[in-house]
């Protein structure tokens, strides 16, 4: 977004760019907490030392660098 001098500068596309950024979902091992008009984007603890655990007894840890790309974080059953 340009910046402004007066709201009536403002554009639809302006708008809708602001509209997108307060309409957030959190992705994998992210979390997003609302409180007192404010926004707090994170790392989600639990769901990372679930990942943390399932790549490691995947084998994660045992692998190189291109590998470990392909090593699921989730934990065998």
């Amino acid at each position: 977004m340009k910046p402004v001098d007066y709201i009536t500068q403002i554009t639809k596309q302006d708008l809708e760019e602001i509209a997108a950024v307060t309409n957030l979902e959190p992705g994998f091992c992210i979390s997003i907490d609302r409180s007192q008009g404010k926004v707090k984007i994170g790392i989600d603890q639990v769901a990372l030392a679930q990942a943390i655990n399932g790549f490691i007894r995947n084998g994660g840890a045992n692998t190189n660098g291109t590998d470990c790309t392909n090593v699921s974080f989730d934990p065998p059953s």
